[in-house]
């Protein structure tokens, strides 16, 4: 079962494509229906478009309820799995002796008389375990106008990911984002392109969900209205 909610939530997007071509399907029909019922005469003919237009509509709304189902199972019941369980510590007995008075002067000695320790349980409070947040680290990018807070060099990251940092110069034009697989001599693989200018803030987002596991080269591109630009760029492992 968690197997297959991964596997749900790992191809959401494929899936919600699928719904959606066939979506398109029984609406067309339906809209084929529709005009073949406004185009009958006879009682027949029109049951018949009736009966198609009710099956076309019925499948439409059954693809738009299976979207639902989809984006419930991948963005929150599959999430919902991956929380880390609280470990809880057992109670452990604590032997506390019971003590023996000594003997005072010119008194006859008498043998102690054993006793049985006494045993008290003490309850040991649930303590959460701290988790570690790892630390981001910007990259190195020389020029103030063009700098790159989020994501960090080396992050794992998966699914969208917020891009932060800044995006500011002089006769500014816009700014993009590229990447590619990392050691690769490709070429940058365009991913969006944003016209307003940005100063220590959210610059968009990237969604890697698509992206098989590796590492890849991101990087924020800032160019100006004569076609000059700045370039801060990191590198990022995509783990699913």
């Amino acid at each position: 079962m968690v197997v297959l909610l991964q596997l749900i939530r790992k191809y959401d997007l494929w899936l919600y494509g699928l719904c959606g071509l066939v979506c398109v399907f029984y609406l067309r029909h339906a809209w084929d229906a529709r005009k073949s019922l406004a185009a009958s005469f006879f009682s027949l003919e029109k049951e018949v478009a009736t009966t198609r237009l009710l099956r076309s509509l019925t499948g439409a709304l059954f693809c738009c309820l299976l979207m639902g189902t989809i984006y419930y199972v991948s963005r929150i019941l599959a999430a919902d799995l991956e929380l880390p369980e609280v470990l809880r510590a057992e109670p452990t007995p604590i032997l506390i002796p019971t003590p023996i008075p000594s003997p005072t002067p010119g008194s006859p000695t008498v043998a102690p008389t054993p006793t049985r320790p006494i045993v008290r349980r003490v309850e040991a409070t649930s303590t959460p375990v701290a988790t570690l947040t790892p630390q981001i680290v910007p990259p190195s990018c020389p020029d103030p106008s063009a700098q790159l807070t989020a994501p960090g060099v080396n992050q794992v990251i998966r699914g969208p990911v917020e891009v932060r940092g800044t995006a500011q110069i002089a006769d500014f034009d816009y700014y993009k984002f590229e990447f590619r697989v990392a050691g690769s001599d490709s070429e940058w693989a365009f991913l969006q392109r944003h016209n307003d200018p940005v100063v220590e803030g959210t610059l968009g987002t990237w969604d890697v969900s698509m992206l098989p596991d590796g590492e890849y080269e991101f990087r924020l591109v800032v160019v100006r209205r004569d076609g000059n630009y700045k370039i801060c760029a990191t590198q990022v492992v995509v783990r699913h």
